[in-house]
């Protein structure tokens, strides 16, 4: 119904228009899992996703001026990427880091009684912070790379678990369990980890080429009139930092934030 659609507050459109950007960064991080984590993968469906994003972004302008055939494109784009997620039986394709920190946010809002975002919305926030770090990893080279891995310790397990407990409190039990081949990981297991990351650099370098610049990033969701900074969306900076940090325990996927994490350039 594209009358109903169009004349939808425009907040929510640029919402709909943020959440399918995030499928850059998305199916760059399972390209990522492919690679390091032996996660399931498929590469028609990365593809479809991608192409659907990109048809939307496309339409950047159009569609925040309200033109029916770009809010039609969007549509479309959205039920694609549902039909992708079924068609692969998981949602891996559409919910990378920056679904992470939405959720990680979604979760905080609920728990302390505030009012709730628009899940796009934060989406969108979050894209453009994962994208930055995509903005690192592809000036990356591989000897940049092998001295920050032979750098790189095991993370303790103890800490970890610190962390999840004081991020998420009384629901930390089911993630630690699902955190489970990250925190119980051997030395050994570590060191094959950054083989992968190391024999397979060029393969990521070229996998996430798919993902906009954090600059790109923004000035879409300007052109849509969406947020672009975590404070529009009555975050705090030290909020915004939190869903960083903790948001990529919500899953047990070796996203971006994993990756940055063995490199030692976040914490």
């Amino acid at each position: 119904d594209l009358d109903t659609l169009t004349a939808a507050p425009r907040d929510m459109i640029a919402a709909g228009f943020a959440d399918m950007l995030g499928k850059y960064t998305s199916v760059a991080d399972w390209t990522i899992g492919k690679i390091v984590w032996d996660e399931p993968f498929d590469q028609a469906i990365a593809d479809r996703t991608v192409d659907a994003a990109r048809i939307v972004d496309e339409q950047a302008e159009a569609i925040g001026q309200g033109s029916p055939q770009a809010i039609r494109a969007l549509m479309e784009g959205l039920i694609e990427s549902g039909y992708c997620m079924l068609d692969f039986g998981s949602s891996r394709n559409a919910s990378g880091a920056e679904h992470h920190y939405s959720h990680y946010w979604e979760m905080m809002l609920l728990q302390q009684g505030r009012p709730a975002i628009l899940h796009g919305a934060k989406v969108g926030v979050a894209t453009i912070l994962v994208a930055g770090m995509y903005d690192q990893i592809k000036q990356l080279s591989r000897e940049q790379v092998s001295d920050l891995l032979e750098d790189s310790q095991l993370l303790q397990r103890e800490d970890e678990i610190t962390r999840i407990e004081a991020a998420y409190g009384d629901q930390a039990p089911p993630l630690i369990a699902d955190q489970a081949p990250f925190l119980d990981m051997t030395e050994e297991q570590y060191d094959e980890v950054k083989r992968r990351i190391l024999n397979g650099w060029d393969d990521i370098v070229a996998a996430v080429q798919i993902v906009p610049s954090a600059t790109e990033v923004a000035r879409s969701l300007e052109l849509v009139g969406g947020a672009t900074e975590a404070t529009q969306l009555g975050l705090s900076t030290q909020e915004q930092a939190m869903g960083e940090q903790y948001g990529h325990y919500l899953r047990q996927r070796f996203t971006s934030r994993k990756l940055m994490r063995v490199l030692g350039l976040v914490q």
